[in-house]
């Protein structure tokens, strides 16, 4: 039986430490792969955001372009823009001119869209957060505006108006109700009527008034139901319907 000695040894390490030298495979050799978990070997746009997993990527933007502008932009690191790239934007002015459109990262400007149209002025209140998705043409508003609630509750009013349903509106003052408080209005019902619904709007806020009923003959009282003192914005009322 043969062994090696002390030179053979030598000799062999060194062998084995060439060919590992020469022909070990290094991460950036990987065929088709990265070679590092960090990074991807090839970027890929996912819903409009480029992604190689180096970094943090988000669909978020602010647009602090002034009201009366048409041509309104945002930032969003990594954007690329391809139908279906979905982003979400806090406009930090509300837009007061119709036909808006967005110009996100420099990719161009396109018209938003809400509901098949164009963006009606006064739709986005002061910091809205609004969720666009792009069709390939337009920016396509995700879910409902407010103003729009707002619109459709006043076509429901027209609409009960002229089925000959009475619609009185009156507004509530401007002033702080404690929790568990309420205020009284005045109103024109004939003997508080036969009322079919109380709708309460505080300029498109959410609120924590509630119709809590007649205070006498033709008053109605409103309650606030919340956890803290609240004061109606300017611009608030209680429309009544009734027979």
């Amino acid at each position: 039986m043969g062994y090696i000695d002390n030179n053979g040894l030598s000799r062999l390490w060194t062998k084995i430490k060439d060919y590992v030298a020469n022909n070990a495979v290094t991460p950036t050799n990987i065929t088709g792969n990265a070679g590092t978990a960090t990074k991807w070997q090839t970027a890929r746009t996912i819903e409009g955001i480029t992604i190689d997993g180096s970094v943090d990527r988000t669909h978020y933007g602010t647009c602090s372009t002034v009201s009366a502008t048409v041509a309104k932009t945002v930032s969003i690191t990594g954007f690329t823009l391809a139908t279906g790239a979905r982003i979400t934007v806090r406009f930090t002015y509300c837009i007061t001119v119709s036909g808006a459109t967005l110009n996100v990262t420099s990719t161009g400007a396109k018209s938003i869209y809400y509901k098949g149209a164009v963006l009606p002025a006064g739709y986005v209140q002061t910091n809205a957060l609004v969720t666009l998705i792009y069709d390939g043409t337009y920016w396509r508003v995700v879910g409902d505006l407010v103003q729009s609630q707002v619109d459709d509750l006043e076509t429901s009013v027209a609409t009960l108006e002229a089925s000959k349903i009475n619609i009185v509106q009156y507004a509530i003052p401007v002033s702080s109700i404690a929790v568990g408080g309420g205020i009284t209005i005045a109103t024109s019902l004939p003997n508080g009527g036969d009322i079919i619904n109380v709708n309460i709007y505080c300029n498109g806020a959410n609120h924590p008034l509630m119709y809590s009923g007649f205070s006498g003959a033709t008053t109605i009282c409103i309650r606030n139901v919340g956890t803290g003192a609240y004061t109606p914005p300017t611009n608030s009322k209680v429309y009544i319907s009734y027979i």
